[in-house]
């Protein structure tokens, strides 16, 4: 099997639904303790991680509602 992503969600697509997305993604680097959406603010963007990890909602005021 060939790995298309080193990103577990990615890799796990078939070759087409990969080529399908492919234009849309991007690599971008990240360093330790950037915020990328502020608590309570919406996401535009989806981040699929090639090496490890987010807190996703840390500090989210949205306590109660759907994420």
């Amino acid at each position: 099997m060939v790995t298309l992503s080193p990103n577990h969600s990615l890799s796990s697509l078939t070759p087409e639904a990969f080529e399908f997305l492919r234009p849309h993604l991007r690599t971008v680097e990240s360093v330790q303790g950037a915020v990328l959406v502020e608590g309570g603010g919406e996401i535009f963007k989806r981040i699929f991680p090639m090496a490890g990890s987010f807190p996703w909602w840390r500090g989210s005021k949205r306590a109660g509602q759907p994420v």
